[in-house]
């Protein structure tokens, strides 16, 4: 795995956070890549099915296949740019990210709480009311390779990356229909194909999670991800 000054090419120019995400990517094994490790992502449930009319794509993971026309998305708030807010850790300094943040790893381990990327590695202390609502603590984070989200400063985000902590999701927007179910999005075209871009835990705004079609209400996360916190 590449080092942060690996990352950076030992040029004068301060690293942010999509360098080392960069770096990571063009680095990393695919066997440890952290949708690889993703149990959505085994040789038996990656894909779609095409229906011979061509406009139902139906995910093997899931019940229903995908009909037009497709749902509203979720209320994802952008820059002026066009960028989903959740996409700003990209933009932080990783200097900057470790001046305001500390490792850690696992719950008790300092103040606050601590977000891992998997469990029983290293993660990120974050501060406010750790929830999935987006409702003033942050942006969203995916994390435990795809399974799971959590809210928290876009700080936060940025010093995992910027560290290549495995099991974030370090990901630049817009994501190329990647994302498998749980993964974070804020258009259909982020997900795998057969996959929305719908609501997700106990959404207030601010993010849309990849999801089977038909379901009756926010997807949730596994009640594991919420283990690693306080």
């Amino acid at each position: 795995m590449a080092s942060k000054s690996d990352a950076d090419g030992g040029g004068d120019g301060a690293m942010t956070a999509v360098d080392a995400g960069r770096a990571y990517e063009q680095t990393t094994d695919p066997a440890e890549a952290p949708d690889a490790s993703n149990p959505a992502a085994s040789t038996e449930t990656q894909g779609s099915e095409q229906n011979a009319g061509g406009s139902r794509k139906h995910h093997i993971n899931c019940e229903l296949p995908l009909d037009e026309p497709l749902p509203e998305l979720p209320e994802v708030p952008m820059t002026a740019d066009g960028r989903p807010l959740f996409d700003t850790w990209r933009d932080m300094d990783c200097e900057e990210a470790e001046a305001q943040t500390s490792l850690c790893s696992g719950a008790g381990t300092q103040p606050g709480a601590c977000i891992l990327g998997d469990s029983g590695g290293q993660g990120v202390a974050t501060f406010g009311d750790v929830d999935t609502r987006c409702d003033g603590e942050g942006p969203v984070i995916g994390h435990h390779h795809g399974q799971c989200w959590v809210c928290s400063p876009v700080e936060v985000h940025a010093r995992a990356c910027c560290e290549m902590l495995a099991g974030f999701d370090c990901r630049a927007w817009p994501y190329p229909a990647d994302g498998k179910p749980g993964m974070v999005c804020a258009r259909h075209g982020d997900c795998e194909p057969g996959l929305l871009c719908g609501a997700g835990g106990d959404y207030a705004g601010g993010y849309g999670i990849c999801q089977c079609p038909g379901l009756s209400g926010p997807v949730q996360q596994p009640e594991s991800c919420w283990d690693d916190f306080f």
